[in-house]
């Protein structure tokens, strides 16, 4: 039964809002998580974690929920990545800790769960029909009215929340230009036996890349398309599944998303609203990792209204996450330049180590 007034409401189920209602249900904080879908409803997500990731995890559930949490979810371990100019493989990495893959459904479940256990309260399948920012009340796609004294936003990438907030405050929204567009199909192994490791094709989507990460007894296929580069990306999908073998891929289902990618841009805190994850803009380039981001600014959220000053106490502790996005985009500049990225090209086939070790020093690195 929900009650009429919390003292937090956390926007979406996400990873960034189920960390975000752990943080408070950490702390004995009064919550309540409003999720539009179904309990582990199938999510647009590759699934693929580093390291750092998983740390971050265990820091913040604790040793035995973290086992749980693995047991769940976590799908397999890749012991190597590549990376193709197209087609060709240039480099084959082997990282020290390998590449892990999740089961976002069922990591998204065992999160939410996690945190009801814990006394937090959720409801699904039952989304945000209206916000009134002004008295601080949300109206519920199945008519209830909860009221509310601090409101997180984890409603991803096109989040309602912000739309809402620019509409009543007589603002312009710039959804469609500060968002990539992605395209993900996950297919039997048995369809493509060849298919090992985590490999990223470069020279598929323009100043961009497709890829295809094994997962288990599936292999998941997908590219993005950043916000200023337009080309047919259903058919570039199509040819890059026929590239790879795949019979008939004009059957296989092909599931689309938007993803921020917008440099960190957007605002953390807006009017007294905490944005979390996609919803902040807080992905990496040009890997698009975002589980980590999501999970951490969650934690922060919580974290930074355990005290007074929240907004601006939640705005420093994301700063090193927005300080490796920016330092992110100076790598996704690389692809958009011809003569740096002919250069890349070029020379990372010869540079193994240097490759591997940038690789564990940065995208796999703490940030905090």
């Amino acid at each position: 039964m929900i009650k009429a007034e919390y003292d937090y409401l956390i926007i979406g189920g996400g990873p960034g809002g189920a960390a975000a209602g752990i943080g408070l249900r950490q702390q004995g904080k009064d919550c309540l998580i409003v999720e539009r879908a179904a309990l582990g409803r199938s999510k647009l997500c590759a699934g693929l974690v580093p390291q750092k990731t998983l740390r971050l995890l265990k820091k913040m559930l604790g040793d035995d929920a973290y086992a749980e949490c693995m047991e769940a979810a976590l799908l397999s371990q890749q012991p190597m990545f590549r990376i193709y100019d197209r087609h060709k493989c240039l480099l084959t990495g082997t990282p020290r800790d390998g590449i892990w893959t999740l089961d976002r459904p069922r990591f998204d479940r065992w999160m939410l769960q996690h945190y009801v256990q814990l006394g937090g309260e959720l409801v699904t399948s039952n989304g945000v029909q209206s916000i009134d920012f002004q008295n601080n009340t949300v109206i519920l796609q199945q008519g209830e009215t909860v009221r509310y004294k601090q409101l997180i936003a984890a409603d991803g990438a096109n989040s309602r929340t912000a739309h809402q907030l620019d509409e009543q405050r007589g603002r312009r929204s710039h959804r469609k230009a500060i968002n990539g567009f992605c395209l993900e199909a996950n297919i039997p192994a048995k369809r493509l036996p060849n298919a090992t490791g985590a490999n990223l094709h470069f020279g598929i989507a323009p100043s961009s890349y497709a890829w295809s990460f094994r997962k288990a007894h599936t292999v998941c296929l997908g590219m993005i398309q950043l916000p200023s580069k337009h080309f047919d990306i259903q058919k570039a999908m199509l040819d890059f599944m026929t590239a790879l073998g795949v019979e008939s891929p004009e059957t296989v289902e092909v599931r689309g998303a938007m993803l921020p990618y917008d440099g960190g841009r957007r605002q953390l805190c807006r009017d007294g609203i905490l944005f979390v994850g996609d919803a902040a803009g807080l992905v990496e380039f040009p890997t698009g990792e975002g589980i980590y981001y999501a999970l951490q600014s969650g934690c922060f959220a919580a974290e930074a209204l355990s005290g007074d000053n929240a907004d601006q106490r939640y705005a420093t502790l994301c700063q090193p996450l927005c300080d490796q996005i920016h330092k992110s985009m100076r790598y996704q500049h690389t692809l958009e330049q011809r003569i740096p990225y002919s250069l890349f090209i070029g020379q990372v086939g010869k540079i193994v180590g240097p490759v591997t070790r940038f690789y564990e020093n940065n995208i796999d690195a703490d940030i905090v």
